[in-house]
């Protein structure tokens, strides 16, 4: 598997790769790639359009952006996306974390605890704690910071 932008899957540790999207697919800019860990084939893929999903291995692409368009006209960057054991999926952004809750529907924005509007750059569900989402953002006055959010 070779090209620029593209995303590519190997299905032996990595003896062998084979691309999952082709120059002609729309991915522009990917700043991140998840894979599922319930269900084979399930794969997210950020990008400055949104997040693109797959369930077949890459064989058909979807791009969810509903929800998403006065951060995409800004250009407000997407960072990271993770996925929740209760389907939802959560998305951070240079302007807050961002969550849909059931595929196909809009992107709304997270509310609640001190997560506020700040940037957040990265997002973890861990196996031993799958009812709690980690966030690597930026507080109100610009410092480094870890959050927390339980999800169920």
């Amino acid at each position: 598997a070779q090209g620029i932008g593209l995303v590519a899957f190997t299905g032996d540790r990595g003896d062998t790769w084979a691309n999952i999207t082709s120059a002609t697919d729309q991915l522009s800019g990917v700043r991140a790639v998840v894979a599922s860990v319930f269900e084979g084939g399930k794969l997210w893929v950020v990008d400055s359009q949104g997040v693109w999903s797959t369930t077949d291995y890459g064989v058909n692409w979807t791009l969810d952006s509903a929800g998403l368009e006065t951060l995409l006209r800004t250009r407000t960057p997407l960072y990271d996306v993770e996925y929740g054991q209760n389907g939802s999926l959560y998305l951070a952004t240079g302007s807050g974390l961002y969550v849909q809750s059931a595929p196909g529907e809009a992107w709304t924005r997270a509310t609640g605890g001190n997560l506020g509007s700040g940037s957040m750059y990265s997002l973890l569900v861990t196996e031993t704690n799958p009812g709690r989402l980690w966030i690597n953002a930026v507080d109100r006055n610009g410092d480094p910071a870890v959050f927390s959010l339980l999800i169920n």
